[in-house]
This record gives C-alpha cells, sequence and structure tokens, in this order.
C-alpha cells in the first residue's frame, strides 16, 4: 500500500516544549545509528547530473523490517536547498518542499530503492526524489560551485499503523550508500534513529497524540544536545603514503531534528550552527558558525570567516569540533526567527588519491539530550467505501496521484516563522556523563573497539593499504587510556596470530590524535600495527585480494594511573582505511562505544580491577544479536542507464569478550549463525561462519549454503540476523565454541564500470539487538615498572639492578621485557634505558 502527497512547501517550526531536566537524567537514551528504532532520519541525500544532464551520482536508500509481522511507514522526501527564481536561462527551483508517502513492509522484509528513478522496492514503485524539482535540465546548479547540478535533501520516516498514528515499532533500520558513476567513488552511512521509551506502550500501540512526534525522552528518544565530530583539516595530506600523495578535503551536512511538515506549517527551522574547534594541541577556536535554515551541506572550504578548518589555520593536521544549534540574531531577517535546535549530521571525506576521487563517511557523535518534535498531517484510515464509481474514483485520485502542478516557487521564500522563544530550557547533563543504555556507534564512550584494522603489501613489500585511526579526548579533564592492538588472525607456519600489543596513550584535556597503523606515532609512544606480525616478510599470504596482509582489531578504554578502568564516557574513535594500490579506494566508520554506567563519581574506578564488565552494573549488556541489510554477491543493485556496478559484501565480525592477560586461555570460538531474508520476505536458513576472535570475509567465501549471492538470493537486496552461538559445527579445531556477544561491519566492495572499470568500498556499522553479558580483561599497571627481571627466574625481585638492565640490553629494538618502561614507541631503547637508570634501587 502506498499513499502519496505532493505538498509545496517546508521543513520546520518545533513547538513549545517544556523543561525536562529531570526526565533527561533519567530515562535511558535510546537515539544511536546502530540501534533499530520508530523513527528513522537519513540527513544526507544527493543527485548529480553533469552539464549534458547525465546522472553521475545517485543515493540508494535500504530499509528493514526487523520484526516478524507487517508495519506501514510513513516517510517524507525533503528538499533542502532553498527556494530560487527564474534567472536568465535558468529555471525556477523550487525548494523546502517535501513529498510524503506512506509503504508497507511485510514480515522481516528488507527494501532498497534509487533516488533517481525510484526503483529497485519490489512492490510499489517509490517516486523519484526528482518529484521536488522536476524539469528540464534536472536539478538546481551546484551551491558549492562545480559545473554539475544538484539535488540535496533527507528524508524522515517513522512506523504508522492501519490508521496512519504513529506506533512503537523499535524495528526500523535504515541506512544509504552514494555511487558517483563519474569519479568511481562511493560511500555509506547509517541513518539516525529514535526508539519509543514510553515502558506503558507495547509493540505496535500508539505513541502518543497523533501527528506529533515527541523526541522528549518520555514519548520517543531525544536527539542530542551536541554534534562532535573529528576531522582531517582542510586540503591536508595526513592519510598520504610514499607512493600515492593523497589531498583530503571534507563536506558537512546538518540538519534540524525538529521539523513542521504540515501543509499549515510557518517555514523552515533557523538556526545558528555554532561551532567550537580544538586542534592537536588542544587550543580552542571559537568565533566560527553556519547559518542552517532547514538544512545545509557545505564543503569546509566554504565556510565563512572565521573558518577554522583548513590546516593553515587549524595548524596540525587534524582537529575535532563540537556544534551546537542555537538562537542567534546573525541568522535572522525578522527578530526572533532563529531558534535553539537539536542537530543531526553526516561527515563525507573526500579524498584525491593519484588523480581518482574517492569517499569515505561517518556519521557524526553527539551527546547529552535536546528535546525536539515532528509534526506532520496525519493522513488517516481509508474511508468508508460507497457503492458509488465516482465516490471509488475520488478516493484512488486522493490517495494515489502525484500532482506536480502543486509545486508553487515563491521567490520571496517562506513567510517570516513567529518567534518560538520556548526552548531556553535545554535538560543538558554538562559533563554527560548521564547513563546511556546500549553501545552506539554515534555516542562517545569510556570502552571503544575499532573492529577493522586492514594492512595490505603487494608482493614487493610495498604498503598498498593503511589503516588511519583518529581518538579524541572530548573533555576538559586530561585521560589516560590502555589500549590492546590484537592481530585477528590465527597462528599459521610460523606467523603468529590471535596475540596482541599493550599500549599506554596519555590524552590532554580536549585533545584529538591520530595515527597510521603501519608507522604509529612515536611522538605519542603509540607502535606499530606491524609490531604483531614483524616479519620479513611483514604480514601474511592474503587470502583474498593482494599478496601480504595483516589484520586485526583495537580495543581501548580509560584508566587510572594505576590502570585500572574509571568512570566518564570522554572517547569518541574512528578509523579510515586507504588503499593506495591500482584500487585507490578508502571507506571510513565510527568505532563502536560502551558508556560506563556505573555509579561512581567521574574518574574514580568504576568496577573490578582489570575486568569490565557488560552487566548493566559497569557497562551495559552487549547485543546478542547483530543485524544488517544490504546487497547481494554480483548483484547490480546500483545500476543506471549503461554503466554496470557490481557488488561484493564484505563482513568483519568479532566478539566483545576478550582476555588480554598474560593467564588468557585464548581467544573465543562463536558460530555465526544466519537467517537471510530476500525481498519476497523468503527466508533461508543454515548459514554460517566460525568466527574465532575475530573474522573478516567476502561473502562468497562462506561455506555451503552461502544465501547471499544473487543466484541464491533472487533478490538484488537481502537482509541478515546473526547470532553468536555454541556449536559442534565450530568446535574442531580447538577451542571448543561458546554462545558470545558479537559486533560488526558490513563493507561493499563495488566495481564501477563506467568505460573504464573504477573500485570503491562502501560500509557502515551493523545494527544490534537483544542483549548478552560479556566482560574485558586487561593487564593492571605493574607496581616498578622498571623491575623487569629475577636473577633465579621469571618475574621480579623488587630491586632495579644490573639484572634488569643486562634484560633490558638482552631485548635491544625489540618489543620484549623493558620496552614499556618508557611511553614511547613500544621497543626497546634509550628511553627505557634512561627510566631504568633514573629509577636504580629498591622498588618503591
Amino acid at each position: 500500500m502506498m499513499r502519496t502527497r505532493n505538498l509545496p512547501s517546508a521543513c520546520t517550526a518545533i513547538a513549545a516544549l517544556v523543561c525536562i531536566c529531570q526526565s533527561l537524567a533519567a530515562q535511558p537514551q535510546e537515539f544511536h545509528v546502530n540501534t533499530k528504532g520508530s523513527i528513522f532520519i537519513i540527513p544526507s541525500l544527493e543527485l548529480r547530473w553533469d552539464s549534458n544532464s547525465n546522472l553521475i551520482q545517485d543515493t540508494y536508500i535500504h530499509l528493514h523490517n526487523d520484526f516478524p509481522a507487517q508495519v506501514n511507514v510513513q516517510m517524507y522526501f525533503v528538499n533542502g536547498d532553498p527556494p530560487l527564481p527564474a534567472n536568465g536561462n535558468e529555471r525556477a527551483h523550487p525548494g523546502w518542499n517535501r513529498a510524503d508517502l506512506e509503504l508497507e513492509l511485510t514480515s522481516n522484509q528488507p527494501m532498497y530503492w534509487s533516488l533517481s528513478t525510484g526503483t529497485g522496492a519490489p512492490s510499489p514503485i517509490i517516486f523519484p526524489f526528482t518529484i521536488l524539482d522536476p524539469g528540464f535540465p534536472p536539478g538546481r546548479p551546484d551551491p558549492e560551485g562545480s559545473s554539475d547540478r544538484v539535488l540535496r535533501g533527507y528524508v524522515v520516516g517513522w512506523a504508522v499503523n492501519n490508521d496512519g498514528k504513529e506506533i512503537r515499532w523499535n524495528h526500523l533500520e535504515a541506512t544509504a550508500t552514494v555511487v558517483n558513476f563519474s569519479d568511481g567513488g562511493a560511500w555509506g552511512y547509517n541513518g539516525y534513529h529514535s526508539q519509543s521509551v514510553d515502558p506503558n506502550v507495547l509493540q505496535g500501540q500508539e505513541t502518543g497524540t497523533p501527528g506529533v512526534l515527541n523526541m522528549d525522552n518520555v514519548e520517543f528518544a531525544a536527539p542530542y544536545d551536541k554534534l562532535m565530530f573529528n576531522f582531517a583539516a582542510d586540503n591536508s595530506s595526513l592519510y598520504s603514503a610514499t607512493t600515492a600523495p593523497i589531498t583530503v578535503r571534507s563536506d558537512l551536512t546538518l540538519m534540524p531534528v525538529g521539523v513542521d511538515l504540515r501543509q499549515d506549517n510557518s517555514g523552515p527551522v533557523i538556526t545558528k550552527a555554532d561551532f567550537r574547534v580544538w586542534n592537536m594541541n588542544e587550543v580552542a577556536f571559537t568565533g566560527m558558525f553556519k547559518c542552517v535554515n532547514c538544512w545545509d551541506q557545505t564543503t569546509f572550504a566554504q565556510y565563512g570567516v572565521p573558518n577554522h578548518f583548513p590546516q593553515a589555520v587549524l595548524q596540525t593536521p587534524v582537529g575535532w569540533a563540537e556544534v551546537d544549534g542555537i538562537a542567534s540574531q546573525l541568522c535572522e531577517q525578522t527578530p526572533g526567527e532563529s531558534q535553539d535546535a537539536a542537530l543531526v549530521g553526516v561527515l563525507a571525506k573526500q579524498l584525491d588519491i593519484d588523480f581518482i576521487t574517492e569517499y569515505a563517511g561517518y556519521n557524526l557523535f553527539g551527546r547529552g539530550s535536546e528535546p525536539a518534535v515532528i509534526r506532520w498531517d496525519v493522513i488517516g484510515g481509508p474511508p468508508t467505501r460507497s457503492t458509488s464509481s465516482d465516490d471509488a474514483a475520488e478516493t484512488s485520485t486522493t490517495e494515489v496521484s502525484i500532482n506536480l502542478a502543486a509545486h508553487t516557487v515563491d521567490a520571496q521564500g517562506p513567510k517570516p516563522r513567529p518567534a518560538d522563544n520556548s526552548m531556553q530550557s535545554r535538560g543538558v547533563n554538562a559533563i554527560d556523563l548521564d547513563p546511556g543504555s546500549r553501545m552506539s556507534a554515534s555516542k562517545p564512550g569510556n570502552l571503544v573497539y575499532i573492529s577493522k584494522i586492514d594492512l595490505r603489501w603487494d608482493s614487493q613489500g610495498v604498503l598498498r593499504r593503511d589503516t588511519f585511526v583518529h581518538l579524541t579526548n572530548w573533555f576538559s579533564d586530561p585521560v589516560k587510556v590502555r589500549m590492546y592492538f590484537v592481530n585477528g588472525d590465527d597462528a599459521i607456519q610460523g606467523e603468529p596470530g590471535w596475540n596482541n600489543l599493550e599500549v599506554e596513550l596519555d590524552l590532554t584535556p580536549r585533545q584529538p590524535v591520530y595515527w597510521s597503523a603501519s608507522r604509529g606515532d612515536a611522538s605519542l609512544g603509540i607502535p606499530s600495527f606491524i609490531d604483531l606480525d614483524p616479519g620479513p616478510p611483514p604480514g601474511r599470504p592474503d587470502i583474498d585480494l593482494y599478496d601480504r596482509m595483516l589484520r586485526g582489531f583495537i580495543v581501548a578504554w580509560a584508566v587510572d594511573e594505576s590502570c585500572e578502568e574509571i568512570a566518564g564516557n570522554v572517547l569518541m574513535g574512528d578509523a579510515i582505511i586507504v588503499d593506495h594500490s591500482t584500487y585507490n579506494t578508502a571507506w571510513g566508520y565510527n568505532g563502536y562505544h560502551l558508556p560506563n554506567i556505573a555509579a561512581v563519581p567521574f574518574g574514580e574506578p568504576s568496577g573490578t580491577p582489570g575486568v569490565l564488565e557488560m552487566n548493566r552494573l559497569e557497562y551495559p549488556l552487549a547485543f546478542s544479536q547483530l543485524t544488517f541489510v544490504g546487497p547481494a554477491s554480483f548483484s547490480q543493485a546500483y545500476n543506471v542507464g549503461q554503466v554496470v556496478v557490481d557488488t561484493l559484501p564484505d563482513v568483519t565480525l568479532h566478539q566483545l569478550s576478550g582476555d588480554f592477560t598474560p593467564n588468557s586461555p585464548g581467544p573465543l570460538k562463536s558460530k555465526a549463525n544466519y537467517h537471510v531474508w530476500n525481498q519476497n520476505e523468503t527466508k533461508f536458513a543454515g548459514m554460517f561462519r566460525c568466527v574465532t576472535c575475530w573474522d573478516q570475509t567476502f561473502l562468497t567465501n562462506y561455506d555451503i549454503p552461502q544465501h547471499f549471492e544473487i543466484a541464491t538470493l533472487q533478490t538484488p537486496v537481502g537482509a541478515a540476523r546473526i547470532d553468536g552461538l555454541a556449536s559442534i559445527l565450530c568446535d574442531n579445531p580447538a577451542p571448543l565454541s561458546v554462545a558470545a556477544a558479537m559486533q560488526g561491519l558490513l563493507a561493499n566492495f563495488i566495481a564501477i564500470d563506467a568505460g573504464n572499470t573504477t573500485f570503491a568500498w562502501a560500509g557502515h556499522q551493523m545494527f544490534g539487538a537483544g542483549m548478552e553479558d560479556a566482560e574485558v580483561k586487561g593487564n593492571l599497571c605493574p607496581p616498578c615498572p622498571w623491575d623487569i627481571a629475577d636473577p633465579i627466574g621469571p618475574g621480579m625481585d623488587g630491586q632495579v639492578n644490573v639484572f634488569d638492565l643486562l634484560l633490558l640490553l638482552a631485548n635491544w629494538n625489540t618489543n620484549g621485557p623493558g620496552a614499556a618502561i618508557a611511553p614511547d614507541v613500544n621497543i626497546v631503547n634509550v628511553f627505557d634505558l634512561l627510566e631504568l637508570l633514573a629509577n636504580w634501587g629498591p622498588c618503591p
């Protein structure tokens, strides 16, 4: 079932809201990008055409109902740019207008569609995004100054019942994939999702006043008060390799969450996006802002004065920014028309690699809570049927037809919106130590997983793929971070496997850092990931595309001087994987973050020393299931015109539990058990993968039965649910398998045949559901780190003496005993020697 309307203006006003400070502090926040919800927001949609009106970029939306029952979804497609009057040969363009539809998702059904054509969904066909600005040539001149033409905006949707009223249905997941057929680049990201949080409302029940979605942590989860993101300085070359210079430019999309989608509305939300920026030296920059009128997408280079994004201003290769939507006369034509507003956003990085353009996209992080309201005209249930054929025809016209003539353009723009001064009380936890309820890829935490580190070399030992990690302490106090670099592959033919490196990192207040996995950073005391398998040659034989590889993950958490985990959710991390081979590809993702929810003051030990427990007391429970929706292997779901686009999904999975102490019994093994659905809701079972510690594999390499190949799935897109189970199918060889919580990433390798075949990666985090306990064990700091030897055997003797000196010298230039004495690279060198000599004598 699909009902459509075509509405002439607006994106818009948030109504009066009351102070809900107590509610915000008490209720769990379920506004994330990796947790399914009843409301979803996909903030960045973009179509592009070249100067000859050929489509060169499309956006594909994936939507999944992960529940064994039918649900209706109300969606609004919104033109983010303002109306433009005719100018010379350029036609007039509508702006801030929207079109809506209601569609039905059946039990467990995944679907997808192209914005440019509306095709891809099994049935019905969704109208194309061009309904918002029909005419020729398509789109409008690119506001960012290229010769392209563009149509940009966003989509917001929520679950409704057969009467068209909003309901609790925390089982919708939405993602987007952007494919540029001209540059041969692609990137993907998750939508933001808000859950129904009222415990008195059951699955499928109405949530409140029809036509009013109160995102206030009472009816639905509130969006974030402030957004944060790590960024590469504009035009910096921090991701370059010796064989390939790389320049980075970025594009930032911001949109207010509160919007009035009714026909009788009072115009778009206007707010000032107020920026505070910090560089790697913790220098703060203020005064930068952007007026956001309904929606905004702007390159870093086009920000006004002052602009703190260029490296010449920032003075370091990376920084981090905090953004707050606030009322300001600087963004007003009529006094009082701007307002405070909760924002969501996406950061897209454009990497120019040897004259090839590639993209990597990220959701922005958020902290705190700020209420927002979405208002809309409830369609209602179908009218009572009459015996009159005229009445039946009228009903059909009302519900199905799309009236393009309704797109009127007012050259003066929308009428001024009346002042709304009711948002002065913002209900925010000042340092954001509120207990978030789930693991999140869009909210800072205390325990961070960077799930995929990937290094590759060619047959000559030349590095072809590197991973760059960004980690930030956003808080105003310093923090010490304990990290473990983990080799995800097993030991084979003399190659080490499942081993780890222990690393300590001191982050000063507000400090962002980054490092290359292949090189580490001596100034930060971060070793190379290659120390896990140094060679020569580096890495091990590759099972996929290259000659040599080293893969795994990083887990990190905040600690005190004794290396005990502490309370304080101040870390945010992400990664970008850059390939400078003939493929010249890149893709980025946010880390998974678990908040510390222990009832102790910030900075104090939060549980059993050396044991981080996901038990609802120290950390929230982990996800017991993972889900994702995406294209089948060798699917051509993203084809356009004569351009053929092949996709090959790659899945990364690993357990959240891990023991990194010397007495560890070894890695966990679990059966990743799959249930798969195609677009016709056909269910496939029996597909699985044995995962020990960590696994990264193309789905085509899974054992039989393999349900994600297009020949089996029979539709271009499918959805999967994954459970980590114990199974005799995975017990040989040892260790025995166990049920375990996992997390994962989906990356699609995309081949674009546009005359010359080009390649791209587009990926996103998997969604999580259910609850399961897990724990991570790490080493505590030794009380006397200089005491590394005992003359009568392994261990320590309480003295720093000649035995320690001799053992340190015997391990010179290795990562053996003594390497962790000084906070430099994890190699025994002169800094460790000087520290040992400075502490000669009895241990304190």
